[in-house]
């Protein structure tokens, strides 16, 4: 595929607006690229809603759980497998990452393996065994002040940001997340940048 020569990695970041549980016109052509990329062995990294379209283009499922929304800087703690991952492997055992979702992952694909999981949702984190593919749920690309900016820009779309006392709360929740902080650049210079 043209669109991927010279490519050395692809990033899927999140999308508020939209929701992977939909179907838009442009759906099905991403999740055609995301399976030529697994096909051409590229390294690809997916943070939320990116997490969620890789699961969906290898066969997992997502669902819109109102239940399950998480908001803010929260616990995620790796699984066994996590600990030994080559990303996660160097990350504490538990540690605190920025989120905000509606979705999540409620079945992994064939051929991926969990990671981290919190205590409201499983799939925290995840990666296709055989490629350097990884997702996850909560922000990579977020460190507390863009975490705090979004929560502006999104505050109509999750009702417990509409609540003021709630919303302030959840403002002082939001902590530095140093390991997550750096988790795109350690993915890029683990499997992108080794030439």
């Amino acid at each position: 595929m043209r669109l991927l020569d010279g490519v050395d990695a692809v990033i899927i970041g999140c999308a508020g607006a939209y929701s992977v549980t939909q179907t838009y016109t442009w759906t099905e052509d991403l999740i055609r690229l995301v399976q030529q990329i697994h096909r051409m062995r590229t390294p690809l990294f997916g943070s939320c809603w990116g997490h969620q379209l890789i699961a969906r283009a290898f066969g997992g499922s997502v669902v819109h759980d109102l239940a399950r929304v998480e908001i803010g800087c929260l616990a995620v703690e790796l699984t066994e497998a996590g600990r030994t991952d080559e990303l996660f492997g160097g990350f504490p055992a538990t540690f605190m990452a920025n989120m905000g979702h509606h979705d999540r992952v409620d079945r992994l694909p064939e051929g991926a393996v969990e990671l981290a999981t919190s205590i409201l949702s499983p799939y925290q984190a995840f990666r296709m065994v055989d490629r350097p593919i990884y997702g996850t749920q909560f922000h990579s690309e977020l460190d507390a002040e863009t975490e705090r900016a979004r929560l502006h820009a999104y505050r109509d779309q999750y009702d417990v940001l509409r609540d003021e006392e709630s919303f302030q709360s959840i403002l002082r929740s939001l902590r530095q997340t140093t390991e997550v902080d750096g988790l795109l650049n350690l993915f890029l210079r683990t499997f992108a940048l080794t030439n």
